[in-house]
């Protein structure tokens, strides 16, 4: 949810780092290795997307990339990052407190700028987004009936697959999405789902976000779409909202209370305002 930049990579090492610290204090006495995990599906493909994102409105000429996954169910679909599907994976093999030490030790490797997971048609007819904001886990459910998409005639090949173009409001942003009805999933990246196959390249119409097709691959061993079975708070995507809002407001005192140095808080707020720019305009 919040790394940010001192020199870059040594800013987003140490923040994150106090991310672990202030959880290890407020919940290492209670701290669990024995989730259970919620099974809703069987991953049938895995469907990889680069996304290439502005977080700041003012500044096109500074974007970051990351890879984001797709798991395509026989009913239920997952959208995760890499990093945190990988991330999650390593905490699901903890068996022992001395090994969540011994991980937040090392310098992180798997950094993610986005924490949630997002299960498409659980339950059904509904999309579920589940994220932690510091100190809470929340999730809000959404009906799968907000896209009303425009078929257009154009055409064009991405990957060796042939495309047809679609159009949608979304959010706040107009939306140009390129679906393939060769590959028979009414599927896509993040939220987007509904056409007539599965989209492989979607961007806003000003480029802050472009979800680009990697790959497509059936996994080598069996993969469940799954969760741990964690506490969530359920609140309305409002509220959701407005937690995220609040943690942004109050980034000083929680990094103050991990120990972050004063000059080093200083230069998180001043980055974090330039964090303006979420794929999701509409915050009401």
């Amino acid at each position: 949810m919040s790394y940010l930049f001192l020199n870059k990579s040594f800013m987003r090492t140490l923040l994150v780092i106090g991310c672990f610290v202030l959880t290890i204090s407020n919940c290492f006495s209670q701290l669990r290795f024995d989730y259970p995990i919620n099974t809703f599906d069987s991953c049938v493909y895995i469907v990889s997307y680069e996304l290439e994102y502005q977080e700041d409105s003012l500044c096109s000429d500074f974007k970051k990339k990351e890879v984001m996954y797709l798991l395509i169910g026989d009913s239920v679909h997952k959208f995760v990052s890499k990093n945190y599907f990988i991330e999650d994976t390593i905490f699901r093999r903890m068996k022992s407190r001395e090994e969540f030490s011994a991980f937040c030790r090392t310098p992180p490797k798997y950094l993610s700028r986005f924490g949630y997971q997002i299960f498409k048609n659980f339950p059904q007819g509904y999309l579920t987004h589940f994220e932690r904001i510091m100190p809470n886990n929340y999730k809000y459910m959404e009906e799968m009936t907000f896209l009303k998409w425009k078929l257009h005639n154009e055409t064009d090949t991405i990957h060796g697959y042939l495309v047809r173009k679609a159009t949608c409001e979304y959010s706040g942003r107009s939306w140009v999405a390129w679906y393939s009805p060769d590959i028979p999933y009414s599927e896509g990246p993040y939220k987007f789902y509904g056409l007539p196959g599965l989209i492989l390249d979607i961007h806003d119409t000003k480029n802050h976000y472009v979800f680009r097709f990697l790959s497509i691959e059936i996994p080598k061993e069996k993969l469940n779409i799954d969760m741990r079975g964690k506490e969530y708070h359920e609140i309305s995507k409002t509220m959701f909202f407005k937690a995220e809002d609040n943690f942004r407001d109050n980034i000083g005192a929680l990094y103050k209370q991990a120990g972050i140095s004063k000059e080093n808080i200083k230069h998180a707020k001043s980055k974090i305002r330039v964090r303006n720019n979420p794929l999701e305009l509409d915050r009401k």
